[in-house]
């Protein structure tokens, strides 16, 4: 069955569907839905029935809604890291699942460039249907250079039955050649009411609804990640505290780019609050007074070093003591 889209993700569906341009660009800043979004489009732009091109709702009973539910469609590729291919379990390029299989490497969080070549590949086939090939490329800022490069190409001069469906959760990160040749469909943020009741739809309790969104800055799909992953407001508010008292369990159940992002959570309201600001994240009781804003300008940009190698730690437990450490002493008064 399709994926239920939110509300705020409905206007410019059916256009999206009815489209007869070649490359689309759904933007969104951070997780707004944007993979399910593209999804209904594609499933849509497959579907048998005449009506899912007018409503942009696929019918969810033909063969290629079937196939599609598979994710075994001949007609569609959709490419996205390894990592997030294997959480939703989109098939990865045969290279890639072989040596992910074999333990040969970690799975990847960008997008390879194998994966493009496999996709431009896909593009010479003819359709097995009455509808054009589509790819969905998901997020495209995960594309590194030599990759984005690989695709620009096929964007310049896409084939006569291809529809392309990129997304981004930051498009200032997207490559401006690739946003050149895409139309680009830009997401409604849900309002505050919108989002807690999608979250309290989601079976999220009212108590836990609105501190989760605070947590995650107002991104309703991170927010539901985050109940997902056993947060609490009580846990999320105590970090501070826990971070100022040195309590490394209190980020040890966490992989390492998780335990820096919310580092940088805690380090963003801290430095904001120590200049006058107002948090984003934590409400400011959750802070002690006079916190030293040099002190923790030093912490922002050590974090912002860390992140960039905090998929591979050296010793995970080691790090994780250093960057509570490290935390401690910028959150004193």
């Amino acid at each position: 069955m399709s994926a239920v889209i939110p509300s705020w993700s409905e206007p410019g569906r059916a256009h999206l569907v009815a489209s007869s341009a070649s490359a689309w660009l759904i933007a969104g800043m951070g997780q707004q839905g944007q993979l399910d979004l593209a999804l209904s489009v594609a499933k849509a732009a497959l579907c048998l029935s005449e009506t899912a091109h007018t409503t942009g709702v696929p019918c969810d009973q033909c063969d290629s809604c079937h196939q599609f539910d598979l994710k075994t469609h001949a007609d569609l590729k959709v490419i996205v890291p390894e990592v997030l291919g294997l959480e939703t379990g989109w098939p990865l390029e045969s290279t890639a699942a072989r040596d992910v299989e074999k333990k040969r490497r970690k799975p990847g969080q960008d997008i390879r460039v194998e994966a493009v070549r496999d996709l431009i590949a896909f593009t010479q086939l003819t359709p097995s249907g009455p509808h054009p090939l589509v790819v969905v490329v998901h997020p495209t800022e995960r594309l590194n250079v030599v990759s984005a490069n690989t695709l620009l190409k096929t964007l310049e001069e896409p084939p006569g039955q291809t529809r392309f469906i990129l997304t981004t959760q930051a498009e200032s990160r997207v490559l401006p050649t690739i946003k050149s040749r895409c139309l680009i469909h830009r997401m409604a943020r849900p309002s505050d009411t919108d989002a807690k009741a999608w979250l309290l739809d989601h079976q999220v309790p009212e108590a836990q609804a609105e501190p989760l969104l605070r947590a995650a800055g107002g991104q309703v799909q991170t927010a539901m990640a985050l109940h997902e992953a056993g947060w609490t407001a009580e846990r999320w508010s105590g970090l501070p505290a826990a971070l100022r008292a040195g309590h490394v369990q209190a980020l040890s159940d966490l992989a390492m780019p998780e335990v820096v992002s919310v580092l940088q959570k805690v380090c963003h309201d801290a430095l904001s609050l120590a200049q006058g600001g107002a948090p984003r994240y934590f409400e400011a009781a959750n802070f002690p007074k006079a916190m030293h804003p040099w002190r923790l300008s030093q912490w922002a940009k050590a974090l912002t070093d860390t992140a960039r190698h905090a998929q591979h730690p050296y010793h995970a437990g080691l790090m994780l003591d250093a960057l509570v450490s490290q935390a401690q002493r910028a959150l004193q008064p």
